[in-house]
């Protein structure tokens, strides 16, 4: 009988603990490791394109994992990034024969998508044709236009004197900027 019982009673504790789990996945790496991505994605962007990240946002599960962006650039286009998190391993040298070791957070990235609004169209356009043209005002379809390079975008510029001129935005989506308004 206290064979029985023992094994009823370990069968008992057996069961407790190992119930089913019903709690949440972690929600991903902690806060310190996408502020990094977003902190190397903007210095690569910038010293790339050279027009600097105005702001930028990552989500992700964490290492093994992919991850998405959305951030905008100094000429106010929209762009949708996506990676992923390779490894995040500690990294070892040695200095004035010290040990020193860093995490080294390992990744790729890649623009997947570019769109930007009329108003930031228009915006942009105008600064880069008031500089030679005397261009007051530029209009554009009033629509989002996604970013493919060599794209050139129909708009209407009005000069100084109040005449209206046929405006062709280009776009380079390897710059993710607009490039030239000819006149």
């Amino acid at each position: 009988m206290k064979r029985v019982c023992l094994a009823a009673a370990l069968s008992a504790i057996l069961v407790a603990g190992c119930g089913d789990d019903q709690s949440e996945p972690p929600a991903g790496p902690q806060p310190a490791v996408f502020k990094e991505v977003e902190s190397r994605i903007s210095n690569d962007f910038a010293s790339t394109t050279f027009h600097p990240l105005r702001e930028i946002a990552c989500e992700g599960r964490g290492v093994g994992s992919d991850f998405t962006c959305d951030a905008t650039n100094d000429d106010g286009i929209d762009l949708g990034i996506r990676g992923k998190i390779k490894s995040n391993r500690p990294y070892t040298w040695k200095v004035d024969g010290k040990k020193r070791t860093q995490k080294y957070l390992d990744f790729d990235w890649d623009v997947v998508a570019a769109s930007i609004s009329p108003e930031v169209l228009e915006e942009v356009a105008l600064k880069r044709a008031s500089k030679y043209s005397g261009a007051v005002s530029i209009d554009c379809p009033d629509q989002d236009v996604d970013v493919v390079d060599g794209a050139k975008i129909a708009c209407t510029a009005t000069l100084e004197d109040g005449s209206e001129r046929s405006a062709d935005v280009k776009v380079r989506d390897d710059l993710f900027v607009i490039v030239h308004v000819a006149l």
